[in-house]
């Protein structure tokens, strides 16, 4: 509000003229190439503006999501294999995959107990 003030102040006092050839605002210049209106406005902003500090996008939904689930490794596998779940427990190919990662992969309980094969770890 301040700035506002000193602004029509110098308004007040005539360093404002209207140029009857542009019809434009014609302002008297200080040493520093600015008008004294202009030079007012800076000095105001320089005094009362607050700098915005912090992180922009602390609160903003996008930033702070859940991160996307990709399909878990059993799941590309059997895509990869282009094996249905009702085709599940006959796959050759799959059994093998499973026998060999079933104990650091995610493999669904009800086709290792379909198979008798047990996790090490798991009572």
């Amino acid at each position: 509000m301040l700035g506002k003030s000193l602004v029509f102040r110098l308004l007040k006092r005539g360093s404002v003229a209207l140029s009857n050839k542009r019809k434009n605002y014609v302002r008297p210049r200080k040493a520093g190439g600015e008008t004294c209106a202009v030079s007012a406005l800076r000095e105001a902003q320089r005094n009362f503006v607050a700098k915005k500090r912090g992180n922009p996008n602390c609160c903003k939904p996008e930033v702070n999501t859940v991160p996307y689930a990709s399909a878990s490794s059993f799941e590309e596998v059997v895509k990869k294999l282009r094996v249905s779940p009702a085709e599940y427990e006959s796959s050759i190919q799959l059994k093998d995959w499973v026998r060999k990662n079933k104990d650091h992969k995610y493999v669904p309980l009800t086709l290792l107990q379909a198979w008798g094969l047990e996790v090490k770890g798991e009572s």
